[in-house]
């Protein structure tokens, strides 16, 4: 499986788009703080992300970044049910 990420990136937050089936295989159980649509998990950029990949992708070379200016739709989504 392919591992691609990106930063999602906002004026006041950031979360690490990871695709769901990656995330899934995983066993990571991330935050509250974290996101999810259909297709992604959004890790919440202080504690999940850091987590995850020093876990799963300690090496992941450049992540691009996508800013929106104002608030993220990731806000938006729908919350993941951990702690």
């Amino acid at each position: 499986m392919t591992k691609t990420y990106t930063w999602i990136k906002d004026a006041g937050h950031a979360w690490l788009k990871v695709s769901k089936p990656e995330y899934l295989l995983s066993g990571f159980e991330a935050s509250r703080y974290s996101y999810q649509d259909n297709n992604y998990v959004y890790l919440e950029e202080d504690m999940d992300a850091p987590k995850y990949l020093t876990l799963y992708q300690p090496n992941p070379g450049h992540i691009p970044t996508e800013h929106h200016n104002g608030m993220s739709p990731v806000r938006n989504l729908e919350q993941l049910g951990g702690e």
